[in-house]
């Protein structure tokens, strides 16, 4: 991951309780769009992203409760 440009994420604030995360150096095409929607007992992330860069890492300074993940679809 050493080529990968940091940072790979971005998030934009929609409002106090929802973000939408975009990894912007990738294709626009191709470019994956993840909610996270922050609740009071739980977070709720909608999809993961690509897998290029560390998500785990990233949404650690915007976790502060548990995290539930839905995935809204998968590629085989």
């Amino acid at each position: 991951m050493n080529n990968v440009p940091q940072p790979w994420f971005e998030t934009q604030r929609i409002r106090a309780d929802l973000y939408c995360i975009t990894e912007p150096f990738y294709t626009w095409e191709n470019r994956a769009n993840l909610g996270l929607i922050k609740d009071r007992d739980a977070d709720l992330l909608i999809d993961t992203g690509l897998g290029v860069s560390s998500l785990k890492l990233y949404l650690a300074e915007l976790l502060d409760k548990p995290l539930k993940v839905v995935a809204s679809h998968v590629q085989r």
